[in-house]
């Protein structure tokens, strides 16, 4: 007695035999691919890098894409997720997948760049930012203002102790600092 479904001498029939390298499966000679190989018409084909078999049997590659881990992609291009991107230049997957540029940095060569410095996750310039003026956190307060890296009164002002002063208009420092106008005076 023979079992014709999974015998591999006796397929579907007796002494239907089946080639080296066929296993015996529901009556039907099938070929056996090794782990991370798929059976594509009686062939082995690796899907994650066969362009003419990419991610699934007879999923054709056009001719200018590569497949990459089972997706088409463009030459150069990397897969991340779903999506083929250029590692050496998307601020989302910079030099590898999923390592995201700060806000206002840029991706060149795989490397996140940054025109000023990078505080609390952000491409700021801390020449002229007043919440990080000169360095990150450093903050101005008192009306001044960040000019070149270090905080200081705005332009038509004048430093008078600790806060800056119009000393054309201000009562407490009436044309010099610490000046106060009288009681009716302008």
């Amino acid at each position: 007695c023979r079992d014709l479904g999974n015998d591999p001498a006796n397929c579907g029939a007796c002494d239907n035999a089946c080639e080296p390298g066929f296993v015996c499966s529901a009556g039907a000679c099938a070929i056996v691919c090794p782990p991370n190989m798929a059976d594509c018409l009686g062939s082995c084909r690796d899907l994650e890098s066969d362009r003419m078999n990419c991610g699934g049997c007879g999923n054709v590659c056009i001719f200018t894409h590569s497949c990459v881990d089972g997706l088409c992609c463009a030459a150069g291009r990397s897969r991340c997720g779903a999506y083929c991107v250029d590692l050496d230049g998307d601020e989302a997957n910079c030099g590898t997948c999923g390592n995201v540029c700060a806000t206002g940095a840029y991706c060149y060569g795989g490397t996140c760049s940054c025109y000023g410095t990078v505080c609390d996750g952000r491409c700021i310039s801390t020449s002229y930012d007043d919440a990080n003026c000169g360095g990150c956190a450093i903050v101005c307060t008192n009306g001044t203002r960040c000019s070149s890296g270090t905080c200081g009164c705005p332009y038509g002002t004048t430093s008078c102790g600790t806060s800056c002063a119009m000393l054309s208009t201000d009562e407490s420092n009436c044309g010099t600092c610490g000046n106060v106008c009288g009681p009716g005076m302008l």
